[in-house]
């Protein structure tokens, strides 16, 4: 016999000694509850690494739009250009 099973847990693991390949058979449920678990925690990280990033390329369109619309007699167009390339990086 070149493999055998063993419950640990209640989850069924396959040695192959041959080739030295252990495969892992869980219950349906608990794989499943283990994967619900993960996506709620990347969720969790993303939201807090990133935040609202839909929220974020919108205001800095907006920010940019308005630098568009700027009059550029005012005198502060210099300095209006710099703050454009800064939130065009930014996106």
């Amino acid at each position: 016999m070149s493999s055998r099973f063993v419950v640990i847990n209640g989850v069924w693991i396959q040695d192959d000694w041959r080739c030295g390949i252990t495969s892992v058979y869980a219950p349906f449920g608990l794989t499943d509850q283990r994967l619900r678990d993960l996506k709620g925690f990347l969720k969790g990280w993303n939201a807090n690494l990133f935040g609202n990033v839909d929220r974020h390329i919108q205001d800095v369109t907006k920010n940019i739009e308005e630098i568009d619309c700027a009059d550029p007699t005012s005198g502060e167009l210099q300095q209006l250009l710099v703050k454009k390339r800064e939130l065009q990086a930014d996106l």
